[in-house]
Order: C-alpha cells, then sequence, then structure tokens
C-alpha cells in the first residue's frame, strides 16, 4: 500500500502569517504539484524518517523514492526553490523540526545560477552553514548530497546550454569540496545524465522519464544503503517484548502484547542488567489509561521524564508536571500528546549538561542545565530531591496508582565525538494562576519539611 502523505506548500512565518515560497524565474518553475513540503504520515515510530530536500528535479524523481522505500521507510519531500543563502539556513531549520530523520538525502543549486543571486565569496560559508544545521539539528542522521543535473541548450537536448551548465558545474565543484571536507557522501546526479542528454526534455532544465528513474533509483540505493549503515550502529533493545529478563518487579507488572503493563499496585519496574551511561539516547513508547500519573527515572533520584494524561490529570493544570517535562523542573515547549489509550513516543537524550526531552516526533525541551537562565529550574527540582549531575542510577519506570504501558524501550550510549547543542530558542510553557500558586505552597512545605529534618534533636533525660 502507498504511504499516504498531505502536502503543505512550503510556508515561511513572517509576523504571524503564512506565506507561499516563489520564484521569479519563470524558467525555473516547479514542474509538478509546486512548492511543497509533502510529509508522509508516520503510524509506526520504529520504521525509519527519511527527509528529501530539491528543487524541481525532485519532483520527478522523488516519487519513485517514495514508492520503493514503502515500508521500509516514511519519506517526506521538500521541494523548494532556494539557493544557498542565510534565508534558506533558517527555512532548514523550521524544516527539519519535523522530524527526528534518519536519512536525509539533499540538493540545493539550479536556483543559485542566475548573477547576483549568491553573493562572491558566499557560496562556500553558506553550504558550510547550511550543512552545519543538519549536522547540528540531526546529530545522528545520515545526510547524502546530491549534485545538480546538466543544463542542456533550449529545443536542443544533446547540447549543454554554454552560459548556465559552466556556472552548474563551478557550484557543483565548490560544493563538492565543501561536502568532502565534512565527511557528507555525495551522489553525483550530473554524472549520471551528463552522457544521457537524449533524455533531456527541451527546456533547458528538466528530463524525461528515463531520467528520472535514473536518478530515483541512485537516490534509493543510497538511502537504503545508509539505513543499513544506521542499523548498525543502532540501540541495545532493553526488552525483546516476551519477558523481564534484566528487570525486576513486585509482581505487579505484567506483559500485554509486548509491552510492559503496570497492572495492580505493587512498586515500579527496574531495569537492573547495568546502569543508566552518563552520555545517552533513550528512546521508547508509552500510554496511559484515563487520569493516569507515571514517568520513567533515568539519572539518580527525582529525576524523571513525565509521562502524564494531561487532559484528565489534576497534574496536568501545571506545565512543569505534563507529559514530557523534567517533572517540578522543567516544562515543554508545548502539548504534544496523543487522548489516553493511544501509543506516544518518548526520547531523552542527555549529553554532557545538556538535556533533551522529545515527544511524538517533537523536540519538546532542549537546555542546558549550566546555562545561568534556567538556575531557578534547577534549584525547583533540587528543592523536590533531584539532581541533574547525578550520575550512574538505574532506569526505573513508575507505579503511581494506575494502569500504565510502556514499550520498544532502548537505548544507546553517545560517543564523545557526537555534539549536542541546546535549542537556542526553547521557551518553556508558563506556570501561573492557580497552578503556580498550589506549586508554591508545595515548595514551602518542602522546604519547612526539610528544616525540621535538619533541626537537632533535643535528648531529655
Amino acid at each position: 500500500m502507498k504511504p499516504f502523505l498531505f502536502s503543505l506548500t512550503f510556508l515561511l512565518l513572517a509576523c504571524g502569517q503564512l506565506r507561499a515560497a516563489t520564484e521569479t524565474d519563470a524558467c525555473l518553475h516547479a514542474d509538478g504539484k509546486g512548492w511543497r513540503l509533502d510529509k508522509a504520515k508516520v503510524t509506526d515510530s520504529q520504521r525509519p524518517r527519511v527527509l528529501l530536500i530539491g528543487d524541481s528535479i525532485l519532483n520527478g524523481f522523488g516519487k519513485q523514492v517514495v514508492a520503493a522505500l514503502s515500508g521500509k521507510a516514511y519519506v517526506d519531500s521538500w521541494v523548494n526553490p532556494y539557493h544557498q543563502s542565510e534565508h534558506l539556513n533558517k527555512l532548514l531549520a523550521e524544516v527539519l523540526a519535523n522530524g527526528p530523520y534518519d536519512v536525509v538525502h539533499f540538493n540545493m543549486g539550479l536556483h543559485g545560477w542566475p548573477e547576483g543571486r549568491i553573493k562572491p565569496g558566499t557560496f562556500d560559508p553558506l553550504t558550510r552553514a547550511y550543512v552545519e544545521v543538519l549536522k547540528t539539528t540531526l546529530p545522528r542522521a545520515k545526510l547524502i548530497w546530491a549534485s545538480s543535473t546538466p543544463v542542456t541548450a533550449r529545443d536542443k537536448p544533446g547540447e549543454l546550454e554554454p552560459d548556465i551548465n559552466p556556472v552548474i558545474i563551478e557550484h557543483n565543484r565548490m560544493a563538492a569540496k565543501v561536502m568532502a571536507e565534512m565527511n557528507v557522501p555525495v551522489n553525483d546526479f550530473y554524472g549520471l545524465l551528463v552522457n544521457k542528454r537524449e533524455l533531456a526534455r527541451g527546456d533547458r532544465f528538466h528530463w524525461t522519464a528515463p531520467a528520472y528513474k535514473i536518478l530515483a533509483d541512485q537516490a534509493t540505493r543510497s538511502i537504503v544503503q545508509a539505513l543499513a549503515t544506521e542499523k548498525r550502529t543502532g540501540f541495545t533493545d532493553l526488552s525483546d517484548g516476551n519477558r523481564f529478563a534484566g528487570w525486576t518487579h513486585g509482581g505487579n507488572w505484567v506483559i500485554e502484547d509486548g509491552a510492559f503493563y503496570r497492572k495492580e499496585k505493587g512498586g515500579s519496574l527496574t531495569y537492573t542488567n547495568a546502569t543508566v551511561p552518563d552520555d545517552f539516547e533513550l528512546r521508547f513508547e508509552w500510554k496511559v489509561s484515563k487520569g493516569c500519573n507515571s514517568g520513567v527515572y533515568y539519572r539518580p533520584g527525582q529525576v524523571e521524564y513525565q509521562v502524564l494524561d494531561n487532559a484528565n490529570s489534576p497534574y496536568g493544570e501545571n506545565a512543569r508536571q505534563a507529559a514530557a517535562s523534567i517533572f517540578f523542573c522543567m516544562a515543554p515547549k508545548k502539548d504534544a500528546t496523543r487522548t489516553f489509550g493511544e501509543w506516544n513516543t518518548g526520547r531523552v537524550i542527555c549529553k554532557g549538561t545538556v538535556i533533551e526531552h522529545w515527544l511524538n516526533g517533537e523536540r519538546v525541551i532542549s537546555f542546558d542545565y549550566t546555562d545561568p537562565k534556567w538556575a531557578e529550574y534547577v534549584k525547583l527540582l533540587g528543592i523536590r530531591g533531584g539532581d541533574l549531575t547525578g550520575r550512574g542510577g538505574k532506569l526505573w519506570l513508575q507505579d503511581h496508582g494506575q494502569d500504565v504501558w510502556f514499550r520498544k524501550l532502548r537505548w544507546r550510549e553517545i560517543p564523545t565525538t557526537e555534539m549536542l547543542a541546546p535549542d537556542p530558542t526553547f521557551k518553556p510553557m508558563p506556570v501561573t494562576g492557580a497552578a503556580l500558586e498550589k506549586e508554591q505552597a508545595r515548595v514551602r512545605g518542602m522546604l519547612e519539611s526539610a528544616k525540621k529534618k535538619a533541626a537537632p534533636t533535643i535528648r531529655r533525660e
């Protein structure tokens, strides 16, 4: 069955309004459905995700790649008329927020040939900045760059266009140099078609179906290879979905349809085979019953990824206690939960002093806990008894009194060479009104309790 796609004309957020992408040169038309972002409907969080980026040439071969990867990967396609620029790099970051993606196959080139579009001396740094956006936003993604295709003479497809094609050759050369230095593999689309110019359509830029099949086959092969590499360097499963091997509990958890199910009161479920790595990525899926409150604890003490039915639990009124929050510390930037009874996907990424929480494919928390602007949030967690600097604890799933399910838990240790930078635009949801008053009262109670415990005991003879 073909994967379901829904299309969005590519949108730029500007003053709260949405603007469609445009190309002023009529020769460089979209050659298809227009400039847009096609997003696959994701129903299986275990299936890899691929992003195709390109111009009107992508309109020619993209559908074939989607079809070839059907059942193997979800494929999003961003067809756009942009060239190297700071503007493009900002838009790229917006598009990548639809991820995370396991592979990105990208090209930008044909729309940069008109004189003046790319200022002298800026091609190299802008191209490097583009790749940096990809690597910073998707540190684990496999990247593949495709060179721009040849430009043939109008109505003479057997001949190369004498003025434009040399610019394409030079831009391909400069971009290939950047890719080599930044360790990005290359699909040489130019080389694939330059000696098959009889397959050109005759309008200078576009090609016939046989040519697009050549490009699609090459793109598909490289993506499949990249996904295979991803599997080899993947995660360690923490459960096989059939047994509690490596886990301990009080007899109140059972396995139901491959998931850990907290069926009755009796305590939490703890992974005992290993402690949580200092730098790690944890992925899992969770489902709650109506009004449920639970959590995934991944640092010693009170440090948890909150699991909650936001809509029906009283905890949901406080964003710092909502699903995907660091409970009693950091609120997510938005509520991305699904209704109770439906599966959600979760991710925790910790590298050094940076922590990220993800919910249903969206990065909802990303911050460096040593940054002074987050000091009050970290202090709040400390009052509860949590310490973000703690290391070497066990991973455990909370029993808080309601039915909850977890499945597909796996983790990986993040190597020292892999960088993780906090999102500079991250802004947690605010806590206000009655929810804030209740939180403050709870803090006062905690401080008073701690004060009493710290007071010396007077012995009476």
